[in-house]
């Protein structure tokens, strides 16, 4: 008797075909439930299979309902269960996923908004570039990968690309395409371990930020040894990330209001400092320095 081939369906949220609001979540439940259910019955035309499907959106309960989805699957809610999970698939299918920080699309980022920036091997990747290199050193081949950004520059290889849209049908095509000719489109990505370096666009993160046991922080970066370090300590760095932003927002704020009574509005337009515009959460301890010193020097005698 022929082993059963094990599938793994990892889905993200903002690149689900027909997403509008990502805060519809009744609609994005149905959406993102419809589009696993075409793709998990593609491969049981195809493959009849053991199929896992994890929801890796935030914390993974973007689906609530669990009935939503095809009988017999499993479903693994969040990044954390995924990694943990001891089993390890032969094929895997990304969808809804979206572009790196700085991309293209609606939705660029890396994991979190205050992450700038991921690199492996000095390459910048996304986290269609980073799962790709955790399924390749598992040993699962990646057959396709849809979501709303252009992600060729992440795998090295072509993929499927489409825009958000309500053509289920191309996706659903290229999918079927591809499963009947499973070694010809499969995606391989190199398997080398290689450091993984996570770069914030504040670094005032890493100043404050508390000692992590598996990786080295460089005033700089954070540098994890490989990409499995790296989605093992995912949680607990947004964990810690979550308490530092909520820090430097309530830091920042004070100072801003401080500085603010002490200097008369025409004199803080004067001064042109761009920290004024910004996102209080990206203030640095360096942008508060800079004004204060810059206040002090041309008001000293207020």
């Amino acid at each position: 008797m022929l082993k059963r081939k094990k599938w793994l369906v990892i889905a993200d949220l903002e690149g689900i075909i027909g997403m509008r609001d990502i805060q519809d979540f009744s609609m994005n439940e149905r959406l993102l439930s419809d589009e696993i259910n075409r793709a998990i019955r593609a491969i049981e035309i195809y493959d009849p299979a053991c199929i896992f499907v994890a929801d890796i959106h935030d914390r993974g309960n973007n689906i609530v309902n669990v009935q939503r989805l095809e009988r017999g699957v499993t479903l693994l809610r969040g990044i954390s269960e995924l990694v943990s999970s001891e089993y390890n698939a032969d094929y895997c299918i990304l969808l809804g996923f979206h572009s790196m920080a700085g991309g293209l699309g609606r939705f660029p980022h890396t994991f979190r908004e205050d992450i700038c920036c991921a690199c492996i091997g000095g390459r910048k990747v996304g986290e269609v570039g980073l799962f790709s290199r955790w399924l390749a050193g598992r040993g699962t081949r990646i057959l396709l990968v849809s979501g709303e950004g252009n992600f060729c520059d992440e795998l090295g290889k072509e993929t499927m690309y489409h825009i958000v849209t309500d053509r289920y049908d191309h996706e659903v095509e290229v999918l079927r395409v591809k499963l009947q000719h499973l070694k010809d489109y499969t995606i391989q990505v190199e398997k080398v371990p290689q450091p993984v370096e996570i770069y914030f666009y504040n670094k005032d993160y890493l100043a404050l930020m508390e000692h992590f046991d598996d990786c080295i922080e460089d005033g700089l970066k954070l540098i994890y040894e490989n990409v499995d370090v790296f989605f093992r300590q995912l949680p607990e760095l947004c964990k810690k990330a979550n308490r530092l932003k909520q820090i430097i927002i309530r830091r920042n704020t004070e100072e801003l209001l401080r500085i603010k009574s002490l200097y008369h509005t025409s004199e803080l337009r004067k001064l042109e400092n761009e920290v004024f515009s910004k996102d209080v959460a990206m203030v640095t301890l360096h942008d508060l320095n800079t004004v204060r010193k810059i206040l002090e020097e041309n008001y000293r005698d207020r």
